[in-house]
């Protein structure tokens, strides 16, 4: 099984990112690494032409104002 391992930040006196310690391990088969750049419509995937976003909410891919099982955003 391959995996991702993250952790949990928290905002610190200068307002940077500091790790909190806090690991969750998430199950990936793909991760794809975004900082900063616009997206771009994949077939099939409802994109925002305008703003280069795809609707989500808290990371899951609406379809129909339904989260999509499966199918997640991040960035």
């Amino acid at each position: 099984m391959r995996a991702l391992e993250l952790e949990r930040t928290a905002a610190g006196a200068d307002g940077r990112a500091l790790g909190t310690g806090e690991l969750e391990v998430v199950p990936a088969d793909l991760v794809v690494r975004s900082v900063g750049y616009r997206g771009t419509s994949l077939p099939g995937l409802p994109v925002d032409e305008r703003t280069g976003t795809v609707a989500h909410t808290a990371g899951r891919v609406l379809r129909d104002g339904r989260p999509s099982t499966g199918e997640y955003v991040a960035g």
